[in-house]
């Protein structure tokens, strides 16, 4: 917008000055009215521009936080607790889980915020929303409902044992935890508020500064810590109470089978007859069903949704998603990234069908013949597994209150 009006005057003409003093003047000017018009753009944008999702959120701490905080008789910073993850030594058998430091005070508060509506733009979701415990921390639609009523694109994934994992989401774009936790809080579709509006509304709270002072030494609350105190509950979620937890143990020679408790043991035959023909193990690794990092194309027909290769880049990953633990997986429909998949039933008849393979000869999940694996699996064998997955489920960590809602 500065038009250098002196350039059109000749330089060396002394008949000129006084024009050129004229131009200088008016050049001087439009300097200066530039400069209020863009002082004046810069507020009416930033009016219509609010940098709060919502500049009159204001604290409302429940009362059974207040309870809870009062209970505890908080007398200023003293140290951290370890927090030790509960689980058997038979259940990890010989995996070694790599140490995680989580702290007894960290934990709580991850799981205060886990449950906290203020974590999204409107305070109408929380990441138990998407998540719930009695799901396996998965959740029944399809897809979930954000904040504003916003619809996501994809399932959403359960939150349980994941401390082994070391690619997260359905394409396995983060690669931690902590990575992964970021993407849903200020993610348009989910929770879509900004880290430095979610520190603003946490500082104000009359109880939150001092649970970050107790996990992190100290009142000031960020980005990191919020994150950090996520991941920390999220790795604490450990479930190996299924019965075939408790049948693969005895079958391995972990635990003698006297161990199993009485009412799984009605299931023993049950467990056994499923093993004859299962070729389910080897991609969704059942005995462990901690660590899951694999990524397989379970939709040959699939040609939009690039997956796996969006963080690869290879072509040979295009469609490919990550598989799951089979655990709890009653519960968890619908099923497959993109939920299309609505009932248990219809997962198994999908493989049973063999759709998950593609024309490729050596498809790895082809026999020597050329024929997909499951092809074999009678109807019969079906409606076996059907019942072997409907009651093979740990349902201790779908109500243990460490994991619940603290509000």
């Amino acid at each position: 917008m500065a038009i250098r009006f002196n350039r059109l005057i000749p330089q060396e003409d002394p008949h000129n000055s006084c024009i050129r003093n004229y131009t200088c003047s008016f050049y001087r000017m439009c300097t200066k009215v530039q400069c209020l018009v863009w002082i004046l753009h810069c507020i009416f944008f930033a009016a219509c521009t609010p940098s709060l999702r919502d500049p009159n959120w204001k604290p409302q701490p429940t009362e059974r936080m207040l309870q809870w905080f009062a209970q505890l008789n908080y007398q200023g910073y003293k140290g951290t607790t370890p927090y030790q993850l509960d689980y058997p030594d038979w259940f990890i058998g010989s995996m070694a889980v790599p140490k995680v430091n989580l702290t007894q005070e960290a934990v709580e508060l991850g799981r205060f915020l886990f449950y906290d509506k203020s974590l999204s733009a409107d305070s109408s979701v929380a990441c138990a929303s998407c998540h719930r415990q009695e799901v396996n921390f998965a959740d029944s639609r399809r897809f979930s409902v954000g904040a504003y009523g916003r619809i996501g694109v994809r399932n959403s994934m359960p939150l349980v044992n994941l401390v082994l994992d070391k690619r997260f989401f359905w394409d396995g774009r983060a690669g931690s935890l902590e990575e992964q936790i970021r993407n849903p809080i200020t993610g348009s579709r989910e929770m879509d508020l900004p880290f430095s509006e979610l520190v603003r509304r946490l500082t104000m709270h009359p109880i939150y500064p001092a649970l970050f002072e107790r996990a992190y030494g100290e009142r000031k609350i960020t980005e990191e810590r919020i994150v950090d105190a996520l991941a920390q509950f999220v790795k604490s979620i450990i479930s190996y109470s299924m019965p075939e937890d408790y049948f693969r143990a005895a079958q391995d020679g972990r635990i003698p089978k006297s161990q199993i408790p009485q009412e799984f043991r009605q299931y023993w035959g049950l467990f056994q007859q499923t093993q004859v023909n299962s070729n389910c193990g080897p991609c969704h690794q059942q005995a462990l069903q901690m660590g899951q990092n694999r990524f397989e194309n379970i939709n040959p027909h699939n040609s939009s949704d690039a997956g796996y290769m969006a963080v690869t880049k290879k072509k040979e990953d295009f469609g490919k998603f990550k598989v799951l633990a089979l655990r709890n997986i009653a519960l968890t429909a619908p099923y497959m990234h993109d939920g299309s998949v609505t009932t248990l039933r219809e997962a198994l008849t999908h493989y049973r069908a063999g759709r998950f393979s593609s024309n490729n000869p050596n498809d790895p999940y082809r026999d020597e013949y050329g024929n997909p694996r499951t092809d074999s699996l009678s109807k019969n064998t079906v409606d076996l597994y059907e019942k072997a997955y409907m009651v093979n489920i740990d349902r201790k960590v779908l109500t243990d209150p460490r994991y619940s809602n603290p509000f």
